[in-house]
């Protein structure tokens, strides 16, 4: 579960390479738990949320700057493999 690229096309572009199928099981499951597990807090406060103002609290905020930095980390990665 990506933010940037779908799933299936991460899959598609693992199987050209020459990754070992145990590496690459063991790094997309450690790498998918940080963002699932943001996707299930958030649904979790949206259930709570009884108006449009509750929206805008600091764990909503939160929420969000956790998204983008996760989103951000591949492109951060690249930048200082360079």
């Amino acid at each position: 579960m990506s933010l940037i690229t779908p799933s299936a096309l991460i899959n598609c572009a693992a199987a050209l390479t020459t990754i070992n199928i145990v590496t690459f099981t063991l790094v997309s499951w450690v790498c998918t738990l940080p963002i699932m597990s943001i996707f299930v807090y958030s649904g979790r406060l949206l259930m709570t949320a009884n108006s449009l103002f509750d929206l805008f609290s600091l764990k909503f905020a939160l929420i969000l700057v956790g998204c983008l930095i996760m989103a951000s980390l591949p492109l951060m990665v690249i930048k200082d493999k360079k």
